[in-house]
């Protein structure tokens, strides 16, 4: 079939469809940029940028595929004359719905008429047109706090391509500079298995299918299917959407030096928190801390609820999905990760909240054995009562999903489940469960985890040469605040504020300090980090202290480009400073240098000393590394 019988509509007047081209774009802007913009007007299912195939730089337009028609039409309505990195562009249907080089001329300058049908949409509540009339935001720029180039996710970007080779492909990433002086590589969405669909659904990861042409990686993949707690990952990245089933991608971040003259760099390898049922690995970008800390940072995502932890030993089901696609990515790093500067043989892995179960998981797998030589256990344990159960289901399912297999099929449980369609079985857990409530643990499977965590940890064997353990100083606030009149200082309910203490030791301190324990009979190399900051902006209520999570931003250098929600001061910025040092360093050395952290108090770091925190005998005070642990 030709080009011209595919055509929708005229160039003149094109019909509309699901496709728009966005003409006119600085050749700075990236379609990770094109996607959260257009996001804003609903769900996409791609955006490209078209490149020149011989110097790999934009041509300056792309092609953005919505999901819905209604939205695609607003975007057309709503999209002309915005600015992104100072260009104003325009936006119209393709008329082939696919992406193409444009005509000269009539298709790139003359904009379409209205003569189309279709139920128009409500205002967007992001593009707030002006006045009563359509096209009002025809003559407005494009303000949105999230990538306004002077707020928290500004960037200094190259026009500048980079191409890196891998063992699979090559991947054309990109140049950035927040920090002054600091330019850092990014590859974004990099496969590192095949797509978990169909018969790869509860199964373990294959390497991904090669590929022969350059593949763009200047995007961010969808996150992981989860259930509808997308809320979690917009705290960081507002507007993001996507979530698929398929979203096996890495994200690696790495200084940009000559690779003529510079020696490979030590790697840290960050797993995302969330229960192992939300989130996503690119919540926090890792160009920052790789930029200051001259280290390479990777990111990754990795399967999640029921699709990463089903376990149903009598079904065929492991319920360690999850934990076999992280050490998919550490294969993954161990072959390519030389390709872009990083030390294969100096891997430090850095989990935080349920992520530091896993991480801590991995310190006593066989199957995670010489795949990184440092572990950092960030804000859990997995001793903690959430993060190890038997293999049965989990309460709070709406559905036993036993229950949905037709008994009559001649399929399996399982093969049932790779059959059927992932938005059902994602509502397995579906509306009226308490969310919260609902995690999804590590168990016994005989190939992962041989024994229980716990006997495994009195063996003494570990993956692994030296360890850091690190905790916020009031990590079990967000667990039992569930009205917003609390008030530690007013005294409000001491009940309640007994409760919280009690939380965060039943959540975190105990089962941390337990770990901490067990792991100084056996080693010495083991350094525990109390955060013990607050800033005296950075909450909107001091009360909150120093909650679970919040000194992440510090170490991923948050505070030196700014957020959205929460205002930094300068103390918090030097703080932020002294924490990617103190984790930098680590990753680099195995050691974690305390010179010039306690004197932070002189600078102004400010530690709330209203409310002994639980455990302080067992910690420094305001922010400080120790090595070793208490020995029984």
């Amino acid at each position: 079939m030709s080009n011209r019988r595919r055509h929708m509509g005229n160039r003149d007047n094109p019909d509309a469809s699901k496709c728009v081209g966005v003409f006119g774009l600085s050749l700075h802007t990236q379609e990770r940029d094109i996607r959260d913009i257009f996001g804003r007007f609903g769900p996409l299912d791609d955006a490209r940028i078209v490149y020149d195939r011989q110097t790999g730089r934009s041509r300056g337009f792309a092609f953005v595929y919505f999901r819905h028609v209604e939205d695609a039409i607003e975007a057309k309505d709503r999209g002309p004359g915005m600015e992104i990195d100072g260009r104003r562009i325009r936006v119209d249907f393709s008329i082939t719905e696919r992406a193409h080089t444009p005509t000269p001329g009539i298709y790139l300058g003359k904009p379409t008429s209205s003569g189309y049908s279709g139920k128009r949409r409500s205002p967007s509540p992001y593009y707030g047109g002006g006045g009563g009339g359509g096209g009002g935001y025809r003559e407005k720029r494009y303000s949105s706090r999230y990538y306004s180039r002077s707020r928290s996710r500004s960037r200094s970007y190259s026009p500048q391509n980079v191409i890196r080779q891998t063992e699979y492909g090559p991947v054309r990433g990109f140049v950035t500079e927040r920090i002054k002086g600091t330019k850092v590589e990014q590859y974004l969405g990099v496969p590192y298995a095949e797509p978990p669909l169909g018969k790869l659904r509860f199964e373990t990861p294959v390497p991904p299918t090669p590929w022969d042409q350059t593949r763009d990686a200047t995007s961010l993949s969808a996150a992981c299917i989860q259930y509808d707690h997308m809320e979690y990952i917009q705290e960081h990245m507002p507007g993001f959407v996507k979530n698929e089933e398929d979203c096996l991608y890495l994200n690696i971040y790495t200084p940009k030096i000559d690779d003529r003259k510079r020696s490979l760099l030590p790697v840290l390898l960050y797993i995302h928190g969330g229960s192992n049922r939300v989130g996503m690995g690119s919540m926090l970008e890792g160009d920052i801390l790789a930029g200051q800390g001259q280290i390479v940072v990777v990111t990754f995502n990795y399967r999640l609820g029921i699709f990463g932890f089903l376990a149903a030993k009598d079904e065929g089901l492991k319920g360690t999905y999850g934990f076999l696609d992280q050490i998919e990515v550490f294969k993954w790093v161990k072959i390519n990760i030389r390709h872009f500067g990083g030390d294969p043989d100096a891997v430090t892995i850095h989990g935080h909240s349920a992520g530091a179960a896993d991480a801590g998981l991995h310190l006593v797998s066989p199957l995670s054995k010489g795949y990184f030589k440092r572990a950092i256990i960030h804000s859990g344990s997995p001793l903690a009562f959430w993060a190890m159960s038997d293999p049965t289901w989990p309460e709070g399912y709406n559905v036993d999903p036993k229950k949905m297999h037709d008994t009559s099929s001649q399929l399996s449980f399982k093969q049932y489940m790779q059959q059927r369609d992932s938005e059902k079985i994602r509502w397995i857990v579906g509306k009226g469960t308490p969310r919260d409530t609902i995690t999804f643990p590590a168990v016994v499977d005989g190939e992962f985890l041989l024994d229980r965590t716990e006997n495994l940890y009195h063996t003494g064997q570990f993956n692994g040469e030296s360890f850091l353990i690190s905790f916020a100083r009031d990590e079990g606030f967000p667990i039992s605040v569930l009205v917003n009149e609390y008030n530690e200082y007013l005294d409000f309910d001491p009940i309640f504020q007994l409760t919280n203490q009690v939380d965060a030791d039943l959540f975190f301190f105990a089962p941390i300090i337990k770990l901490a324990r067990l792991m100084a009979k056996w080693t010495d190399q083991l350094y525990l980090f109390s955060f013990d900051h607050l800033s005296a902006l950075a909450n909107e209520h001091e009360w909150q202290g120093i909650p679970h999570g919040i000194d992440l931003f510090y170490v991923f250098g948050v505070p030196l480009v700014g957020h959205q929600k929460i205002n930094y001061t300068d103390i918090d910025k030097a703080v932020s400073r002294v924490a990617m040092d103190i984790y930098s360093n680590f990753v680099k050395s195995g050691k974690s240098e305390t010179e010039g952290i306690q004197n932070q108090d002189k600078t102004g770091t400010k530690a709330n000393k209203q409310k002994p925190p639980p455990y302080e005998k067992k910690r420094t005070p305001d922010m400080g590394v120790r090595p070793g642990a208490q020995k029984e």
